[in-house]
């Protein structure tokens, strides 16, 4: 009796090699690693031909070729693998690559050699952050920062020292820019503005004046503090009086309650905003309900699936949950104004669906008080004729249900 080929490959992989399904099972894992970095579209030469030799892996499978099947998947892993960290470096460090061909064409080797190399070393520690956190590229942030700034520092630095080595009116210029910065500084610091390039003494002496105002600060921050404590002494002992009256004073006492209530509410507030950075999503007051607008989720294109970049994110999100213990929660999803309405109303509201399922897994909150509404395109944030306000309007709003308007009991 003749098999055929796939069968066959089945036979021999349970006979003693390794099994039809697992020997491009690497392959394809990186391959979904690569979908996720965009590879496609970031990385298309070399997707392609990943592509092709995996399609290729498959006839070998197919045909009972396993080892031979097994050896190219090998090869094939480690193209996607490639795909992936090109497409993440296209995406993340193009910024600094731009910034570090405009210090070459500035003539940066020549006129600002030490910071240039600078640059190119903070370059390279972003590189490797990026590729030992490929599944989440967030925590290589600080270092890609570190190396987008220094690169833009280059620059800058190649064009003053342009300047001053050409010895012309050039030089003279750069110099007083200088000054103007220190200038605006020591104004801006309430200090005389005394010229201090090449004067090492006017230098220090802004210095110690900037010093001598942060210490200022930093004692007025203390003392601010301790009249908070004062004042809250004070509190505590006509909080005491009022006991002692027999509760003649129920005004003051409804007034009290109430100042308590909007502070606390401020504190909520602050600690929910403090979860999240600018980039990630912003929290804010309507009447009774605190909307927190998160921009920083990951989808997949057109999909409902959130990319493993975004579970950090969602940790902060159930944290934030957590500071309103009592409160109904619901889980809004909108988008942009591209595809149809129809194709978007869809996919806000499974987008919706799926945050609000993450977060009823593992949260504290009662299932029962996460819902999960998708609105769409119909309540934009931002013009959908930009990049950045589609961005915008891409997003997940988490209503916050308190029961009450801020500062009432």
């Amino acid at each position: 009796m003749q098999l055929y080929p796939w069968l066959l490959a089945l036979a021999v992989g349970i006979a003693g090699g390794p099994a039809l399904a697992d020997v491009l099972d690497a392959a394809r894992t990186a391959r979904q690693a690569a979908i996720a970095a965009e590879a496609p579209r970031l990385a298309a030469e070399r997707w392609n031909r990943a592509e092709k030799d995996l399609e290729a892996a498959q006839r070998r499978l197919e045909q009972g070729d396993t080892p031979g099947a097994a050896k190219s998947g090998v090869e094939v892993e480690a193209a996607f693998r490639d795909a992936e960290l090109q497409s993440l470096r296209s995406r993340y460090l193009s910024p600094v690559q731009s910034l570090l061909v405009t210090a070459d064409e500035a003539r940066a080797k020549r006129y600002a050699p030490a910071t240039l190399a600078s640059a190119r070393e903070k370059l390279a520690v972003a590189e490797a952050a990026l590729d030992a956190n490929r599944a989440d590229p967030d925590k290589a942030a600080a270092s890609i920062e570190a190396a987008r700034l220094e690169a833009a520092y280059a620059v800058r630095v190649a064009a003053v020292a342009k300047q001053i080595r050409r010895g012309d009116s050039g030089g003279e210029q750069a110099i007083l820019s200088l000054e103007a910065v220190f200038a605006g500084i020591a104004a801006a610091a309430g200090l005389p503005p005394t010229p201090v390039v090449g004067d090492d003494v006017a230098a220090q002496s802004l210095v110690s004046g900037v010093r001598a105002l942060r210490t200022r600060a930093e004692r007025a921050e203390r003392e601010l503090a301790e009249r908070d404590r004062q004042i809250a002494s004070l509190e505590d002992e006509l909080r005491e009086l009022d006991l002692q009256l027999g509760g003649a004073s129920a005004e003051r006492d409804r007034l009290m309650m109430s100042m308590e209530a909007q502070r606390h509410s401020r504190e909520q507030l602050a600690a929910l905003q403090a979860l999240f950075t600018p980039q990630e999503g912003t929290a804010f007051q309507q009447g009774n309900t605190v909307v927190l607008r998160i921009t920083g989720l990951r989808f997949r294109p057109g999909s409902a699936q959130l990319s493993s970049s975004s579970l950090p994110l969602l940790d902060k999100l159930r944290e934030a949950i957590s500071l309103y213990p009592s409160a109904g929660i619901t889980i809004e999803g909108h988008t942009d104004s591209s595809g149809s309405e129809a194709t978007n109303q869809l996919l806000s509201e499974e987008r919706a669906a799926a945050v609000a399922t993450r977060l009823r897994s593992v949260s504290s909150v009662p299932t029962v008080q996460i819902q999960a509404l998708g609105y769409g395109e119909e309540r934009p944030v931002a013009s959908n004729d930009t990049e950045a306000g589609r961005a915008s309007n891409r997003r997940i709003d988490v209503i916050i249900r308190t029961g009450k308007p801020a500062g009432q009991n």
